[in-house]
């Protein structure tokens, strides 16, 4: 099995302009890397955005979603899993509701 790089970055809606800018960055560039992937989640009743990354490949914080990584976050579980069934099944953080 191939190791991969991801989990759930989670960032506080005061920046979500950023956020936004940072997603239309990925949709231009990022996502031409055929290893990167991210699933976001804006919460509109908790003031809360969730982002979960994957990276196919054993990189840290690659260069994909570096638009990501200059926004100040308020949890981050990334790290290296030893197999993509592994990243996936890591769960979600607790969010308010």
């Amino acid at each position: 099995m191939n190791k991969v790089w991801g989990g759930q970055v989670t960032f506080s809606s005061e920046y979500s302009k950023d956020f936004m800018a940072a997603m239309a960055e990925f949709q231009l560039n990022g996502q031409l890397d055929a290893k990167a992937s991210i699933l976001p989640y804006l919460a509109l009743t908790n003031d809360t955005i969730l982002a979960s990354f994957v990276y196919l490949a054993e990189v840290e914080r690659p260069d994909a979603f570096a638009p990501f990584f200059l926004i100040p976050n308020t949890s981050d579980s990334t790290q290296i899993y030893d197999s993509f069934y592994d990243l996936a099944n890591a769960g979600l953080p607790d969010l308010p509701r």
